[in-house]
């Protein structure tokens, strides 16, 4: 059984542009990733500790306080916009930190840790569903779910599915 979508597709699209301040990806791109990671929903990793949209590790919240932002499991399981901007921040943080763009995304899925091909498979799906998102027209749901679908498949012919992702 599949895990449906926590928010619809317009609802990450409106977090997501009110997160993205720095503009280092485009929206597209978080989505991508939010879809990659939680399926838009703001949980906590089964058997894991990672939380939120974006599946951050708490042991890395405290690199985007520096940005003024003080990241809690509670706070971010319970405030959805904190979950995407916190994604946003750490991006921030490891483009600095690792110098480009390109490390932060290896950062953020975790390829130092031990240069799993999947991890950078991750990153081609973010950035596959990113330039389909980009490119195509959003309006049709069909243009969507084929983007959503490059970053993470799920069954898109499922009723249920397009209710939860586009309300």
């Amino acid at each position: 059984m599949f895990t449906l979508p926590g928010r619809t597709y317009q609802q990450m699209v409106d977090l997501v542009y009110d997160a993205n301040d720095d503009m280092i990806f485009p929206d597209e791109l978080y989505i991508g990733l939010f879809w990659e990671e939680s399926i838009f929903n703001n949980l906590k990793q089964v058997g894991g500790t990672a939380v939120g949209f974006g599946q951050i590790e708490p042991r890395e919240f405290w690199q985007v306080k520096k940005y003024g932002v003080t990241l809690t499991v509670d706070r971010m399981l319970h405030d959805d916009a904190l979950s995407a901007r916190a994604s946003v921040l750490y991006i921030r943080h490891l483009t600095n930190a690792l110098g480009s763009p390109e490390a932060a995304l290896r950062g953020y899925a975790g390829y130092a840790y031990d240069h799993a091909a999947w991890r950078l498979a991750k990153i081609t799906g973010w950035k596959a569903c990113a330039a389909a998102l980009q490119s195509g027209d959003t309006s049709d749901r069909d243009v969507v779910k084929n983007a959503l679908h490059l970053s993470r498949t799920f069954p898109k012919d499922n009723s249920d599915y397009d209710d939860a992702l586009f309300g």
